[in-house]
């Protein structure tokens, strides 16, 4: 298990290191990014860098939690398989439980479901002020 825990770790420092690109693009000369009376760079960067970080957030989790690979060959017992490992044991070489499987599966998409609708909003946001630059 810490195996797992270690990956995720790994493929969170593309949380760290992908939103400079996100906020390197934005133009340090532009009015808004501006600190007006020493007001914190961060009040007014953040609020633009919101669609961009939502997004990696939704990307790091469906990477993580869809993860089969590397679970795969990282947990021995069973007791401690991550759901798209116990998804697995419903196929068999010539038995399979397609009802359970099924209801698996829309098991499993559901906090990528309630995840997608809590930020999107957040991808809207981005999309519309994509197209206001000037």
């Amino acid at each position: 298990m810490p195996k797992i825990v270690i990956a995720a770790g790994v493929a969170a420092a593309c949380l760290v290191l992908a939103p400079g690109a996100a906020l390197a693009a934005s133009p340090s000369s532009s009015p808004s990014t501006t600190t007006p009376s020493g007001a914190p760079k961060s009040r007014i960067v953040l609020p633009l860098s919101l669609p961009a970080l939502a997004t990696l957030a939704v990307i790091q989790f469906l990477w993580t939690w869809n993860d089969f690979l590397w679970p795969l060959v990282t947990i021995y017992k069973e007791s401690a398989f991550t759901l798209q490992l116990g998804l697995m044991s419903f196929q068999g070489s010539h038995v399979n439980d397609t009802n359970l499987l099924m209801a698996g599966n829309v098991m499993s998409m559901l906090p990528m479901l309630i995840l997608f609708i809590a930020a999107q909003r957040y991808f809207v946001r981005g999309i519309a002020t994509q197209g206001l630059k000037g």
